[in-house]
């Protein structure tokens, strides 16, 4: 990339983030960084709200999944010192991993490969919020609690916090330290990173941070939180740090030389040997043709986004206090403007398709139910607020239009390709991140008896959760209430799922159905029984 920015590349960028650039308003740090040096840093809108305080790249943000990417370091180092393998069998270090079928290794927690399911969804499950203050060993029992994996371990990739808790925990056992005090120890001391630390203690106040806050049709309102347990989230830093951060992935300074950079960015693998688009705390994917390195977060009101392109020398690093900020979207902009002419394709859509317009050859999404009938799968296509939504079995997420009947998630975590458009004989193609794609056919929402649903109704209990959860039925109608949770009508996918905004829950096929199997975000089969 160019050595420098000009004055015609900054105005451009700073347009990119001119919504937030108001005195009145939450913002974002952006760092634009090669090899480590600062090119360009600027901060946009407000650190405090309440306190009239601007944001600058001095200004530390809570780096949420962000942060995954340093606790992997950690593991590396204490594999270069022998002390550990990512072949190790995991309940090595953690007995309460042995009780599981399948042998879960380290590197199944690194690449997300473990099966075992992320505890932040288990506490929305269970009601747990997570403003609140929670001590490590409430967390830890939660995960402790389930019985079953996602599925065996290296069989799948499927994103999960867990895993990183407990390679936080790991790093405690194995090291004698803490996990904030061995990152201190062996990363942020040695490469001078003075204003970056892992906060395992709520109380503990840190100079130049950012309130996070979210938008309300009221205005802006904080969005912070007590919770203080660290591993997969909880780096607290700033782009001034971050910078020498990025610095160390040319030039080594930590021990092991550049293999041990190099170890970190090769990709994990699944047991029938497929490649993932996962390493040691990064994603590994692309861009207009270019190699990217990255890692976005999200906790409470804080956003981030460290996006490096290594064959270009350059990262962008992006930082907000504000939930709706899309930092990996940002990122890429900002990387169209940094490598112009260097790159193909085309760039990263400014905002999400809209509803109803189609495309070239008439290749459209058609909002509307899609079965996988084979392994008993759905996804959802809304048109909500004007955009297209997607809904598949872990989130919801806005639709870019990226080509010819082909539509992406910001962040590049699904792709959906339009098969066919024929009326009542729509056909798409999900493909998600480290999984291969499946087909999906357009079907009507089924026709059910006001009996099935009166069935259906009652409590249930789960006791991998310990919590009760109750359907109540108003004719065909179906409401959901869980506790933490406002009572949520579920939709008839087929006569054996229910689904909600996130949740679904699949019943047996027997029609005096006393239990039902609960998905949710990334969880999958938690069982529930009839009270």
């Amino acid at each position: 990339m160019r050595p420098t920015m000009n004055k015609e590349m900054v105005r451009r960028i700073d347009r990119l983030f001119r919504e937030w650039d108001d005195p009145g308003s939450p913002g974002c740090s952006l760092g634009i960084l090669r090899r480590g040096k600062v090119l360009y840093s600027r901060g946009y809108g407000m650190a405090s709200l309440e306190h009239n305080v601007p944001i600058s790249q001095k200004t530390v943000f809570d780096l949420g999944s962000t942060s995954k990417q340093f606790v992997a370091f950690c593991i590396a180092l204490l594999e270069k010192r022998g002390k550990i393998s990512a072949e190790d069998d995991a309940a090595r270090y953690l007995p309460e991993l042995g009780k599981y079928a399948g042998k879960i290794r380290v590197r199944h927690l690194l690449h997300h490969t473990s099966g075992i399911r992320d505890y932040l969804a288990l506490m929305e499950l269970a009601g747990m919020r997570y403003e609140n203050e929670y001590p490590d060993e409430q967390i830890f029992n939660l995960i402790k609690m389930q019985r079953d994996l996602n599925f065996t371990p290296g069989n799948e990739f499927l994103y999960s916090n867990s895993g990183y808790l407990l390679l936080g925990e790991i790093i405690k056992r194995v090291s004698g330290f803490s996990l904030r005090e061995f990152a201190e120890k062996n990363i942020f001391s040695p490469l001078g990173m003075k204003n970056t630390h892992f906060h395992d203690d709520y109380s503990v106040i840190v100079r130049n941070k950012a309130t996070g806050y979210s938008a309300s049709t009221n205005g802006f309102k904080t969005d912070i939180s007590l919770f203080d347990v660290v591993g997969d989230g909880g780096l607290n830093t700033n782009v001034t740090d971050l910078a020498k951060w990025d610095a160390n992935f040319y030039v080594n300074r930590l021990g092991g030389g550049q293999d041990l950079i190099q170890k970190i960015i090769t990709p994990g693998r699944l047991n029938d040997g497929r490649e993932l688009g996962y390493s040691y705390g990064l994603f590994l994917s692309g861009y207009r043709e270019q190699r990217i390195v990255s890692h976005g977060g999200a906790w409470v009101g804080y956003r981030s986004e460290m996006m490096r392109f290594p064959d270009k020398d350059l990262t962008i690093v992006c930082l907000s206090n504000l939930v709706q900020v899309k930092p990996t979207h940002l990122s890429k902009r900002v990387a169209d403007i940094c490598l112009e002419g260097e790159l193909e394709g085309r760039p990263t859509p400014v905002t999400p398709c809209a509803a109803g317009r189609r495309g070239v050859k008439g290749r459209s999404p058609s909002p509307g139910l899609y079965l996988d009938e084979r392994n008993e799968g759905f996804i959802e296509l809304e048109s909500a607020g004007g955009k297209y939504v997607l809904r598949d079995d872990e989130s919801r997420y806005e639709l870019y239009c990226i080509g010819v009947g082909r539509y992406a998630v910001a962040g590049g975590l699904r792709e959906l390709l339009v098969l066919a458009d024929v009326p009542g004989n729509t056909r798409v193609m999900l493909k998600k991140l480290n999984s291969g794609p499946v087909e999906y056919r357009k079907a009507p929402r089924p026709r059910i008896a006001g009996s099935r649903a009166a069935r259906l109704r009652g409590r249930y209990y789960a006791e991998e959760l310990g919590t009760e959860y109750i359907l109540r039925n108003k004719g065909v109608r179906l409401f959901l209430e869980r506790p933490g949770a406002e009572p949520e009508e579920l939709r008839w996918i087929t006569e054996r799922i229910l689904a909600g905004k996130y949740i679904s829950l699949t019943f047996p096929k027997v029609p005096a159905a006393r239990s039902f199997l609960l998905d949710y975000c990334r969880i999958k089969g938690i069982v529930f029984k009839k009270s």
